[in-house]
């Protein structure tokens, strides 16, 4: 388009006006955006749940012994019985993998979640800052977002209060 003048100032006015209202429009609809783009790429801080996961992690190995207990009897009163021994033996290996996974699960799942936070930051840097907001391409598509405008806004409610 040309330049706004005095000259084609009837053309001009309309296209103001209309990138005036979506202005307005898209106004309300930034700091929202900011919320919920803040809300997908921040990692969960799950260190607040290290104390409740030591108590878990406290009570489950009292079960450790008991488990190793019944093992090592099972393997004793096998005798020749070859399936009852490589019972016992699985027994032993998997309460060695109990072990292992139920102690590191708490940083396991800690460096799950930074992975997934580092991902949704890196897809949603590629989006376009602008591409959420309203835009006016012709008269007909800003009707339709001025329309959609409500339910946008809601739909950004509602993911910012589950995200929260």
């Amino acid at each position: 388009m040309s330049e706004c003048g005095l000259t084609n100032l009837s053309a001009c006015l309309p296209e103001k006006f209309f990138e005036f209202m979506l202005t307005i429009f898209s106004t309300p609809l930034e700091p929202l955006l900011k919320l919920t783009k803040g809300l997908l790429t921040e990692p969960v801080n799950v260190s607040l749940f290290y104390g409740l996961w030591v108590i878990i992690v406290y009570i489950i190995s009292l079960f450790y012994g008991l488990f190793f207990l019944f093992a090592g009897f099972n393997f004793l009163i096998s005798g020749y019985d070859p399936y009852k021994r490589e019972n016992a033996k699985q027994w032993l290996r998997n309460v060695i993998f109990m072990i292992v996974f139920v102690q590191s699960s708490f940083f396991l799942y800690e460096i799950v979640v930074e992975i997934g936070a580092l991902l949704t930051a890196g897809i949603i840097s590629l989006i376009d800052p602008t591409f959420f907001l309203l835009k006016a391409d012709d008269l007909t598509g800003l009707g339709l977002q001025l329309i959609l405008l409500l339910p946008y806004l809601l739909i950004l409610f509602i993911t910012i209060v589950l995200l929260g």
